[in-house]
């Protein structure tokens, strides 16, 4: 967001010195510099600070030609646009919760980049503490706290840092599960400073969780390999298995012979109905040949998933991964953790072996592989 807020503005900047130039081709005017722009004042108003911002831009669009002096004059600015941007989250009263949120996020980068984790677990705690805390800022600044604390144990030069930035995540998932919820996100951190620092973290973590007993853990600890699964998943067997939207079991072994599309997705994305379409057609032409389509719906709605089949009356089976998951006589695996899917829709093919042909297929692919298997299909 802070990129996005700063390209903006830069751009405006240069709408700015536009007046500058002088009419008949006559050189533009010198920018002059105004040092007070660098000392940024508490508690101030939304226009005071957005018009202290386009000045910081107008600054960095005009830096010295020596080096050294540049570099000074950056520093100057950098350290202004983190004063205005925590000025913008904390000390604003009419500024919008758009524009607090961007500041807070832009704020709490500079922290991360300085590696201020000592701020940024101070700004936590006050987040938390608040009498209706901010859930998508407490979520943010979580990831970016622990990304942040890889990131110094990482650049350290004890051998152990990395070792010890483990355990204490390691730690706080198991006294609060749901800590641990996006820890198959960091494994690549991890892995930026060696191989062995990833599968370290994943092991302990694997070992820790399954031992733990807890159901939301050992989902954790499935996922930790996810992206590993799905970089192999071309060629492999893929299960799916869990309760349908309906509450029935649902029997993967069915399906054995067929040609199977697999649409993983959730009602929340607006493309859900737009995903359906090409496949719903697909399936009028080839189901009788052969072809099945099962879906595997990732919201967490109990509502949603309540009203499912009524919404979407399609011809096939979808599985619930909220109903799979809240399933007391039996623990099903999470195909979206299992296989570290990042982002929804995605569609999967499977030959009549049962193995993968494709991951995040086209509409066309599909097609077209239909096309070979059922030759006679008019």
């Amino acid at each position: 967001m802070q990129a996005i807020r700063f390209s903006f503005g830069v751009l405006f900047a240069f709408a700015l010195l536009l007046p500058t130039l002088a009419q008949d081709g006559q050189a533009p005017e010198p920018y002059m510099l105004d040092e007070s722009i660098f000392d940024v004042p508490e508690g101030s108003n939304v226009v005071f600070y957005q018009s202290l911002e386009r000045e910081l831009q107008r600054a960095f669009m005009n830096l010295p030609q020596d080096e050294e002096a540049a570099k000074e004059l950056r520093g100057k600015i950098n350290q202004a646009f983190r004063d205005v941007n925590r000025n913008l989250a904390f000390n604003c009263a009419n500024a919008s919760d758009r524009v607090a949120d961007a500041a807070f996020i832009a704020y709490c980068r500079a922290l991360s980049t300085d590696l201020n984790i000592t701020e940024m677990k101070s700004i936590l705690e006050r987040e938390k503490a608040n009498a209706k805390p901010n859930l998508d800022r407490i979520a943010r600044l979580e990831e970016m706290t622990i990304l942040t604390e890889i990131t110094a144990a990482g650049r350290s030069e004890d051998p152990n840092a990395l070792a010890d930035v483990a355990d204490e995540m390691i730690e706080r998932a198991l006294a609060e599960p749901s800590q641990g919820e996006h820890y198959a996100n960091y494994v690549s951190k991890f892995a930026v400073y060696g191989p062995d620092a990833a599968e370290r973290f994943v092991r302990s973590a694997e070992e820790r969780f399954n031992a733990s007993g807890d159901r939301v853990l050992r989902r954790i600890a499935l996922s930790l390999r996810g992206k590993e699964r799905y970089a192999e998943l071309v060629g492999s067997e893929m299960q799916i298995e869990g309760l349908t939207v309906l509450g029935k079991e649902f029997d993967w072994s069915a399906y054995r012979g067929k040609v199977v599309l697999v649409l993983f997705f959730d009602t929340t994305n607006r493309k859900a109905a737009e995903f359906f379409q090409k496949p719903l057609s697909l399936f009028s032409a080839y189901h009788s040949a052969g072809f099945e389509i099962v879906g595997y719906c990732a919201d967490d709605d109990p509502k949603a998933v309540e009203m499912f089949d009524r919404r979407y009356p399609y011809p096939w089976t979808t599985v619930s991964r909220l109903l799979s998951r809240n399933a007391e006589d039996k623990e099903y695996v999470d195909l979206t953790a299992f296989y570290g899917f990042q982002t929804l829709p995605i569609a999967v093919l499977i030959d009549k072996d049962g193995k993968v042909v494709g991951t995040k297929v086209t509409n066309s692919q599909v097609e077209e592989y239909l096309f070979e298997q059922f030759p006679d299909v008019e």
